[in-house]
């Protein structure tokens, strides 16, 4: 095997554990917003904060990583579907930054001073929505 075949295996490995884990999240968000019991909330939201930071950030970042490499030993900056994936990586960084990020701080922030309570438990809504309409959205007959 080649390095250029290596790596393209370790990128597609990083991709699909990329997308496994952002799948991981949006079915935890699910779960979260159906938990009826404080408890239960809790130990969803380390489960989010675990997957978040061990699994989908590091395999979305290897996987840019590999694909850069790719396409430097290949010379394919310049193919379209190379920018694309850059740019729709771009995109999903400045999300996870921008929104989601900031979100999911002030929910554990929250839990950290109060602990699993009502408040807190009403305060997940503003770092699940887009979650949990994702996950409706991709089960749609019509998208």
């Amino acid at each position: 095997m080649d390095t250029y075949s290596f790596i393209k295996f370790l990128h597609v490995a990083f991709v699909v554990t990329w997308l496994g884990g952002g799948l991981s999240l949006v079915l935890l968000g699910a779960r979260a917003n159906r938990a009826n019991d404080t408890a239960d909330f809790g130990k969803i939201l380390q489960q989010v904060a675990y997957m978040s930071s061990h699994v989908f950030a590091p395999s979305a970042v290897l996987a840019l990583l590999c694909g850069l490499v790719m396409a430097w030993i290949g010379g394919l900056f310049d193919s379209l579907w190379v920018i694309i994936g850059l740019i729709g990586f771009a995109a999903t960084f400045a999300i996870g930054i921008a929104i989601l990020k900031p979100r999911s701080e002030k929910v554990v922030a929250l839990v950290a001073k109060e602990g699993v309570t009502p408040a807190s438990r009403g305060a997940k809504s503003s770092a699940l929505p887009s979650s949990t309409w994702r996950c409706c959205s991709w089960s749609s007959p019509t998208w």
